[in-house]
């Protein structure tokens, strides 16, 4: 978290104060990541020496009135998400180059990355399953409500890969529901391959709730047998068709190692209709049934409580 004493009268919550990174005592000292959605350092409190993470986004030229506006909405959108879904907030700072979103500095490795070099027992997969519906039981609550919309491996963060612990991370394609009076949304981003049927055939407003607990059965799918439960279709028209018409795939030896509960979770959370599918939080009291009728140990240290602050992209 970024400590208290950086935020100073000079913090941004209604942008338009230029400020820059060392006038709040903050010093980067090396660079993470970079992409199209911006760069990503890690840093420290000059004054503590405490780690934070910087996401940099500069800025498009001030003569573009209507992308320079659109961008600075989209700023804004994400730190709000990250301020509704959070205890401790992210801040948010800029100069007349950039913005600087500020957060803990969370480290690990994404579940992507940890997936190409181990495999996972089906105990862990159902572990780390509960998890992700934890934290989306959360951000789906009535006083939250935000929808993730971008769920997939390389936005789940493997804090302990001894424990597996998990944490969702990147809200910049997050939406609060509560902020629309039906609770629909009207614009449907995301991976292709983790999308549900209705924002592949979407033509008006949809629900983006069930989508997350169908791009959470798409993780669970992939970690188990590393494909997408459509990975027989070539070319993007023929990946959505799979989404709309085709059942998942379960076939092959390493499905035949997994149990029919754990089989049954799986394709209930990739039921074509969302009415069908499991709310977050019925999802993991499905996955504590079948790890209760394994009689293994309690899990400890799994509270449903907020997900905590951190940038990735």
């Amino acid at each position: 978290m970024v400590a208290a004493s950086l935020v100073g009268p000079r913090s941004v919550t209604e942008l338009g104060i230029v400020v820059g990174l060392r006038d709040v005592g903050i010093s980067i000292t090396r660079l993470v990541a970079y992409g199209g959605q911006g760069t990503l350092y890690e840093a420290a409190a000059v004054s503590t020496g405490e780690k934070v993470a910087v996401k940099v986004l500069h800025k498009v030229s001030p003569s573009d009135h209507r992308r320079s506006a659109s961008q600075r909405e989209k700023v804004l959108r994400e730190v709000r998400m990250m301020h509704r879904a959070h205890v401790v907030s992210p801040q948010l700072f800029e100069d007349d180059k950039c913005f600087y979103i500020v957060s803990e500095f969370l480290r690990g490795v994404d579940l992507h990355t940890l997936h190409l070099h181990r495999s996972f027992t089906e105990n862990e997969i159902l572990l780390m399953g509960r998890q992700i519906m934890q934290q989306l039981a959360h951000l789906h609550s009535p006083n939250v409500g935000i929808a993730h919309r971008d769920i997939k491996p390389e936005n789940i963060m493997v804090k302990n890969m001894r424990t597996l612990e998990l944490q969702l991370i990147d809200f910049g394609l997050s939406e609060c529901v509560l902020e629309s009076p039906d609770g629909l949304v009207c614009t449907f981003p995301g991976t292709l391959q983790y999308k549900s049927p209705e924002l592949v055939s979407a033509t008006s407003a949809v629900d983006p709730l069930p989508s997350d607990i169908w791009a959470a059965g798409c993780v669970l799918y992939k970690i188990v047998c590393g494909g997408f439960p459509f990975s027989g279709a070539r070319g993007e028209e023929l990946t959505k068709h799979g989404i709309i018409k085709r059942s998942p795939s379960m076939d092959g030896a390493v499905w035949k190692q997994v149990s029919m509960e754990t089989r049954g979770l799986i394709r209930r959370l990739l039921s074509k209709n969302p009415r069908e599918r499991p709310s977050a939080r019925t999802a993991m009291l499905l996955i504590d049934q079948i790890l209760a009728s394994r009689e293994l140990p309690p899990v400890h240290g799994y509270e449903l409580v907020p997900v905590l602050p951190a940038i990735r992209f």
